[in-house]
């Protein structure tokens, strides 16, 4: 067997493994956290373009999960979609804050044509600003889960979606349809302080379920 059809078959098995569980997730008003992978720089894409996707082992198999991931969110239709990018890490935890950021085009040496792709999302600030609100909070209540945060989260009103957002985004939703929100990494990289910030994943659930502001962290 051929590497690419095993890895085919990998994604075939994971994703019809996650289809199952899709109705009981939907139920719970709370979608899962996913890892994804957008390959080398643009590739992916320009591969598409250039009809040569699913010949290409690696191209392939990340274009495979990518259109599962676009059915995923079609058929579900979150409000918006949280994206932390292993492309944007800051000092001080920060956000993406403007309407309709442009593309920021964080490769060097590729074809052309992948410094003229056109995508233009929007970021949804009124989810921003309840997911900043809730950080905040537990940053000035001083929870010991965040402990490692010294200051209060920074909205960026300058950067651009990067390519860890725009590359995926534009295979699995190429007409942009749902608004996104961006978190930076910090320059760290500290795996446990991660983990914890992770817990922000669970901002929707909180803010539908705890309208009363209980603590955030028990």
């Amino acid at each position: 067997m051929s590497q690419a059809t095993e890895n085919e078959k990998k994604v075939d098995t994971t994703l019809s493994s996650s289809s199952s569980k899709d109705e009981s997730v939907a139920k719970k008003q709370r979608q899962p956290s996913l890892y994804v992978c957008h390959g080398g720089g643009p590739m992916p894409y320009l591969a598409k373009l250039r009809k040569t996707s699913y010949d290409d082992e690696t191209n392939g198999f990340i274009l495979k999960s990518l259109d599962w991931l676009g059915g995923y969110i079609d058929k579900y239709k979150p409000k918006a979609l949280l994206l932390i990018s292993a492309h944007w890490e800051e000092s001080q935890l920060a956000c993406i804050y403007q309407k309709s950021p442009s593309l920021f085009y964080d490769y060097y040496g590729f074809p052309k044509e992948s410094y003229k792709l056109a995508y233009s999302p929007k970021c949804d600030l009124a989810t921003t600003d309840a997911m900043v609100n809730i950080l905040n909070a537990a940053i000035k209540g001083k929870a010991k889960e965040l402990k490692f945060l010294k200051s209060e989260v920074k909205y960026d009103k300058s950067r651009g979606w990067d390519h860890g957002v725009f590359i995926p985004l534009i295979l699995a939703r190429p007409n942009a349809d749902i608004p996104i929100l961006q978190l930076s990494l910090l320059t760290s990289l500290n795996a446990t302080d991660h983990l914890e910030l992770g817990k922000v994943s669970n901002f929707f659930f909180f803010l539908k379920k705890n309208t009363n502001k209980k603590k955030i962290y028990q």
